[in-house]
């Protein structure tokens, strides 16, 4: 069984213990100044608060794409012959 979620969630675990719980963890997007990032994958937390203190903008977030879910459940979820 594996389980597939987004960053939302708040999972706390490492990467290999992830791995080892067969759990997905799917990013969530943030744009900030009209930049689009997917979280803990094109920029790290820190990497965000520092863009976040250079400008007056609000971040503003979104759930993952379809897509996104759709490319972990063809990875993992065996096709049928």
């Amino acid at each position: 069984m594996h389980i597939v979620t987004d960053r939302g969630t708040g999972l706390c675990l490492s990467p290999d213990k992830l791995a080892g719980l067969n759990i997905h963890i799917i990013p969530l997007r943030v744009t900030l100044s009209g930049e689009s990032y997917r979280k803990e994958v094109d920029i790290s937390t820190g990497e965000f608060y520092k863009l976040l203190a250079a400008t007056d903008s609000l971040p503003v977030t979104s759930q993952p794409a379809f897509s996104d879910f759709a490319n972990i459940y063809r990875h993992w979820v065996p096709t049928r012959v």
